[in-house]
């Protein structure tokens, strides 16, 4: 019976963007240059753990390194390779494993929604969650609101919030006075994209008779 190949050895995953690591190997069933010069191949298969069933993907390769594209911003994969030769093959090299770059949020923070706080009719509560594509940790929001829904972004209320927190009370407001909210987020690659405007109109006040 043929014996199978040596797996490939060395395996490395080097980072070079949000979605490309090159993954480069050595075989040393190869002579000491390293040089190919019959019709072995190699498969190089890679999958993410979230979610945990995530299936491999893979591609052949005829020279010691591939490039992987097409992958997720800030996320974690493993890579491992084997050796094919006419109808011979190695098991699976050891795992390496590279964490994609960061890249801007895609997507808007979402669900975001406003209510007056209970016995303050000037300060309303804004709540959200955080963007579905958030691509990277969120290291802060910002919160803009104005009364006049075609305003220029910078004429706009600005109130920063750090990047735990999915609440954020915003007092003194006008009463009986429709406001819009928006809000975008930010990671260590810069500001994400504006949620579409939540309009939201503050209370009447309230008379309190005294007797």
């Amino acid at each position: 019976a043929d014996l199978p190949m040596m797996p490939p050895v060395g395996v490395q995953a080097s980072i070079l963007s949000h979605d490309t690591i090159r993954i480069t190997w050595a075989d040393n069933s190869l002579p000491k240059h390293q040089k190919i010069t019959d019709s072995r191949y190699y498969t190089v298969r890679w999958k993410t753990n979230i979610p945990a069933n995530t299936k491999y993907k893979n591609a052949n390769a005829t020279t010691l390194s591939y490039l992987v594209t097409g992958l997720k911003p800030n996320t974690l994969y493993e890579f491992s390779v084997m050796v094919t030769k006419g109808r011979r093959s190695s098991t699976w090299s050891m795992t390496a494993h590279g964490t994609t770059f960061e890249l801007v949020p895609t997507s808007p923070p979402k669900d975001v929604t406003v209510v007056s706080k209970e016995g303050k009719p000037k300060t309303i509560i804004v709540n959200w969650q955080p963007p579905s594509e958030a691509n990277g940790k969120i290291t802060g929001y910002i919160i803009y609101y104005s009364t006049d829904v075609n305003a220029e972004i910078h004429d706009w209320v600005i109130e920063p919030v750090v990047g735990n927190r999915l609440t954020h009370q915003i007092q003194e407001l006008t009463l009986d006075t429709p406001y819009y909210f928006k809000i975008q987020a930010r990671n260590s690659k810069g500001m994400g994209p504006m949620s579409e405007a939540v309009q939201f109109r503050t209370p009447k006040a309230h008379h309190h008779h005294h007797h």
